[in-house]
């Protein structure tokens, strides 16, 4: 056996580490879809995760979502799972965002203040993601991505420029 098939090169290192990153982010959104449900919160998934979901190269490290319509009792429910991730919240330009860590993931719960069920719901397409070893499917709301690269400029932060910039270098090379 040649010493040279032992060895793991360090691309096939980072490909490792980017599908462990992925199933920690896939099992977090399924843990994360149970406690929605359960506590009546209405969501989409939006940012680089839903930007992944929907076949755009992305490596995403946390799950951003949009909540909406939020009661008061779900906003309690936001803030404890923050205060137990030891997070304080994120104050974005137009909306609250209670942030927390699922799984070892952390979550950006951004609030929306779109009121129209109709809006939102021509805002997202539904996915109908199987969690295999449980047996059960998740139907997750996921934001187009045009309104997810949009949402993402508006943050203007370096790493978001930086993506995009990768992004349609990527595009144009095919």
């Amino acid at each position: 056996m040649n010493i040279k098939e032992n060895v793991i090169k360090l691309s096939d290192m980072s490909l490792l580490k980017n599908i462990d990153n992925t199933m920690k982010i896939k099992e977090a959104l399924f843990k994360l879809d149970d406690f929605c449900k359960v506590n009546k919160i209405e969501y989409m998934v939006t940012g680089t995760t839903a930007l992944a979901m929907l076949g755009v190269p992305s490596n995403p490290q946390d799950i951003d979502i949009k909540v909406f319509h939020l009661k008061e009792e779900q906003k309690a429910k936001l803030k404890e799972l923050q205060f137990l991730s030891g997070l304080r919240n994120e104050n974005y330009e137009e909306s609250t965002c209670y942030t927390f860590v699922i799984g070892g993931v952390k979550i950006n719960a951004i609030i929306d203040k779109t009121e129209s069920y109709d809006e939102i719901i021509s805002k997202e397409v539904v996915l109908d993601i199987i969690d295999e070893p449980r047996a059960k499917h998740h139907l997750i709301g996921v934001q187009l991505v045009a309104l997810a690269l949009k949402d993402k400029m508006k943050l203007r932060r370096y790493k978001d420029k930086e993506y995009m910039l990768n992004l349609i270098a990527n595009l144009a090379s095919l």
